[in-house]
């Protein structure tokens, strides 16, 4: 997906399209972008239009950046985003997992325990929970072996 900029002059209201050269958009036509950008039937709702935060765009290119680095398999670069999106919602469970699993693939076991615990902490009832629990225990063995 992308964003859309927002012009709101007394005079004039509408949407930029930076992913498109700027391309001047209605309302209308920002809710026919985000059909067609996520394949999903949503309704013009104006809400979706509201301004977002720095922060919401900060957590959207993390997150972009984590898609990026797991689909390359850049598991380094992966961790370190990840480090950034556990700093700023330290409550989500899902991060830890998937940091778990970075530093699993890195075999650096202490590391992907300490996060698999994290996220069946904070994720309790997870539907994935005896997979988790299962890779805890392999990862539990090699640890010991390495004793």
């Amino acid at each position: 997906g992308h964003f859309v900029v927002e012009v709101d002059e007394p005079d004039l209201r509408c949407f930029l399209d930076p992913f498109h050269g700027g391309e001047v958009l209605d309302a209308d036509e920002c809710f026919e972008l985000a059909r067609q950008a996520t394949t999903l039937e949503l309704p013009d709702d104006p809400s979706y239009l509201e301004p977002v935060s720095k922060r919401q765009i900060c957590m959207r290119i993390l997150n972009n950046l984590r898609t990026a680095y797991f689909r390359n398999g850049e598991t380094s670069k992966a961790i370190r985003v990840l480090d950034l999106l556990i700093e700023a919602v330290p409550g989500s469970a899902e991060e830890y997992k998937q940091r778990g699993v970075c530093f699993a693939h890195q075999r650096r076991y202490a590391e992907a325990r300490s996060d698999f615990e994290s996220y069946l902490r904070l994720a309790p009832t997870a539907e994935d929970r005896a997979e988790v629990e299962a890779e805890l225990h392999r990862i539990e063995r090699i640890i010991a072996l390495r004793d």
